[in-house]
């Protein structure tokens, strides 16, 4: 995890001195734990190691921190007990939506399109994988999804690989034109 944040960090710090600024350090093993515990689910060792380094982002004017990983908002540990509360209300509380699961948890958030961290065990499944959903109408995942590690791995490769620009107006991260 390290290695990649390192790769991450020259990145940012290089192109995007905002969004490297917005991060906010690490958290620690007792706020994981209450985080853990307020949602209802046991994090992976990779995201546990993740937040330990940062704590998602700190908010900006708006109440939303900058687009980052993959163009989204990092949830802060705070955030994404928010945000799971948010889902879980709308969708299992006053919906029924049966495509949601509480043990959908909120890593980023963008104006109804966030990814989640799916903890729902399957069958001939390697644990958690990192999904889109799209909450405007309904709860809708995709069907794609790596680990953390590989999801967070596949973005620092798509930054030195140049897929990134940064708007100059928000500082926003952007997918650059093929």
């Amino acid at each position: 995890m390290k290695r990649t944040w390192d790769r991450i960090h020259v990145w940012l710090r290089a192109n995007a001195p905002a969004i490297f600024a917005s991060l906010r350090p690490g958290a620690s093993d007792e706020q994981i734990r209450a985080a853990e515990a307020q949602i209802g689910v046991s994090l992976p060792d990779d995201v546990r190691a993740c937040y330990r380094i940062h704590d998602g982002q700190e908010d900006a004017e708006d109440g939303f921190p900058i687009g980052f990983l993959h163009g989204h908002p990092w949830c802060s540990l705070e955030r994404m007990v928010r945000e799971w509360r948010r889902l879980d209300e709308q969708y299992r509380r006053q919906r029924h939506d049966p495509d949601y699961d509480p043990r959908y948890v909120p890593l980023t958030v963008n104006l109804g399109v966030l990814f989640v961290l799916d903890l729902v065990p399957r069958p001939g499944s390697h644990g958690a994988r990192v999904r889109l959903a799209v909450t405007n109408a309904g709860f809708h995942l995709s069907v794609s999804g790596d680990n953390f590690s590989s999801w967070l791995e596949r973005f620092a490769d798509d930054l030195d690989g140049g897929r990134y620009g940064v708007d100059p107006e928000s500082d926003y991260l952007f997918v650059q034109e093929d």
